[in-house]
């Protein structure tokens, strides 16, 4: 089978490329031809399709100047881009894939490619990542209040420039919530694509909440190569956390959590807009028992994962599917994690970690003591591998049986 996968990175920004290569991975090795579609850039994984790329758009400087002075094309490239329409179309004639598989396209790319998806009859399913489809700014989070935020569920997108949920930018909050009015007005994405693959079960519901039809919706967890994984028996005891500095990760949450529990490390590995103000707030209350490793990956973040005791997700947004609990389970490291989004799908109380209460400082505090114990920290880490194992070996049958249903109901009419 020939599949093109279309997503607006084309290198690892985040835990959506992070599966983007590893499913295409997988496909590749089972003897499929994959091909990309994504946007120009020089830090860009080699493809044999660049060629076909759009060129860049820059979204982070949102100064109501820069936005004036790129209106024209930001807007254009935001709500319906015909450049990335023209070049998908080619890469469509060229490449003739049997199956689309689309991940995140909104703004770099939009959506503008999907009706020549339909035009050629071609079977298309969408990686939902994020909150897209029903969230202007796409996390249902308010970052300057840090709270989570379903204004725009029902389809009230204003809601997005009145609180400025956009980077605080008025000028790209207006330009994503008239952008999301556009693509519900046509309801581009609802008529072109065939199945949207939410990550978490919590996301499904979402979705189904906010009107998207149950019929084109089928839940598709990520995803890892466990070969890239080794089991770890080591331990120097102390508690990991590895994920953007942002606020709805609930970064202080954890601190003031590791501040009551004595003589526990805490070791942080990342970058993010709040990195600064973590920082000052160690040195504030003299946490020298807390750690920034800043930005790791490939071995070097491994080798953190595989000397931790094991792994915090304390998030306070509504959270998808996180990578980072399938990489510590497969590495042997139970995750203690926030009851929020789609966290406690993966984490089964007390076997494979343990759950808190987002928010609640004296309810992580005492996950974090619980998992002192370093025999039922391991015990629980065994069965967290055992079920990334099992999650994994089936994972290839399981998407390929979403292509073959998709495929069907474009050669005889049925429906998915």
């Amino acid at each position: 089978m020939r599949i093109l996968h279309v997503n607006k990175f084309h290198r690892v920004v985040g835990g959506s490329e992070r599966y983007l290569f590893e499913c295409a991975r997988m496909l590749e090795e089972h003897g499929h031809e994959v091909g990309f579609f994504s946007m120009a850039h020089p830090e860009n994984e080699p493809c044999a399709q660049s060629e076909y790329f759009v060129s860049p758009i820059e979204y982070k400087n949102t100064s109501p100047v820069y936005m004036l002075k790129t209106l024209a094309s930001t807007v254009g490239k935001t709500v319906y881009s015909f450049e990335s329409r023209r070049k998908f179309e080619a890469l469509l004639d060229d490449f003739k894939p049997d199956l689309i598989h689309v991940h995140m396209i909104s703004h770099q790319i939009s959506p503008s490619i999907l009706p020549a998806i339909t035009k050629r009859k071609l079977p298309v399913v969408q990686s939902c990542h994020e909150y897209k489809l029903v969230c202007p700014n796409y996390k249902l989070f308010i970052e300057s209040r840090s709270e989570v935020c379903e204004r725009c569920l029902h389809g009230a997108y204003w809601n997005c420039a009145a609180n400025r949920c956009i980077k605080g930018s008025l000028a790209g909050s207006v330009l994503a919530a008239g952008a999301m009015y556009f693509h519900k007005a046509t309801q581009i994405y609802e008529n072109n694509i065939d199945l949207f693959l939410p990550c978490s079960n919590f996301m499904l519901k979402k979705f189904i909440e906010a009107g998207i039809p149950e019929a084109k919706l089928r839940h598709m967890p990520n995803f890892l190569n466990l070969a890239d994984f080794q089991l770890s028996d080591e331990s120097d005891g102390y508690a990991f956390y590895m994920g953007r500095l942002s606020p709805e990760k609930g970064i202080h949450t954890l601190l003031n959590a590791v501040a009551s529990v004595p003589n526990l490390e805490l070791v942080i590995a990342g970058t993010g807009p709040i990195e600064d103000e973590l920082k000052a707030y160690c040195a504030e209350h003299q946490m020298d028992r807390v750690r920034f490793a800043g930005y790791q990956s490939g071995d070097a973040l491994k080798d953190l994962i595989a000397k931790s005791a094991y792994v915090v997700v304390p998030s306070e947004w509504y959270e998808n599917d996180p990578l980072v609990t399938m990489e510590a389970f497969a590495m042997g490291k139970p995750v203690i994690g926030a009851r929020i989004g789609g966290i406690p799908e993966r984490i089964v109380e007390g076997e494979r970690g343990l759950l808190f209460d987002h928010g609640d400082v004296e309810g992580l505090a005492a996950c974090l003591r619980e998992l002192g114990d370093a025999d039922r920290c391991r015990a629980m880490g065994l069965k967290g591998r055992a079920y990334i194992e099992e999650h994994c070996a089936t994972y290839y049958e399981r998407l390929m049986s979403t292509y073959e249903d998709v495929i069907a109901m474009h050669t005889d009419g049925t429906t998915v």
